[in-house]
């Protein structure tokens, strides 16, 4: 099983990740942090061009992602998708078609979790609104994890992944 946890900043994709790590430690996943970080972190100057930061973040999801790495058990924090709806934010849509890019990624279902800091970026909300349905009507999973705490936020995720069996699929 893939899992990417998305959504606007401050909405606790990390702290659920680290949970995850915790939950899912005995079966046999590998898990990828966030990279727009590490990225700002090792080359802070990239930030100030959002065009360049989205295109870098863009192709570095896209190695981790695609085809090598289609077939392990995996939980990203963010994944390819997330590009699109930030570079969409920042005003230069990025080139790739969304729809195959995302599903390409083969992450077998996307859980976005709601903006939980204030002030609240309606902007990127109505995003992250706008991108769900382009892919969903692509064939991805996504659910929203609208949930206050973390402890709701992981029961309805461990409930959504062992209702059914899920499937890579590509356009």
């Amino acid at each position: 099983m893939r899992i990417s946890l998305s959504g606007p900043a401050g909405a606790g994709k990390t702290t659920l990740f680290e949970e995850f790590k915790k939950h899912l430690a005995k079966e046999n996943y590998v898990f990828y942090p966030e990279i727009a970080r590490t990225l700002i972190n090792l080359e802070p100057e990239i930030f100030s061009d959002k065009k360049e930061f989205e295109e870098r973040l863009f192709e570095i999801h896209k190695v981790r992602e695609h085809e090598k790495f289609k077939h392990q058990n995996a939980v990203f924090d963010r994944c390819i998708w997330d590009c699109f709806v930030y570079s969409d934010y920042y005003g230069y849509p990025l080139n790739q078609n969304e729809a195959e890019e995302t599903l390409n990624s083969c992450i077998d279902v996307i859980f976005v979790l709601p903006q939980i800091s204030r002030p609240l970026d309606e902007k990127l909300i109505n995003l992250y609104k706008k991108h769900t349905q382009i892919i969903q009507n692509a064939g991805q999973r996504v659910y929203f994890a609208e949930f206050l705490g973390l402890e709701p936020k992981i029961d309805f995720i461990i409930n959504v992944l062992h209702s059914a069996p899920l499937n890579c699929g590509y356009i």
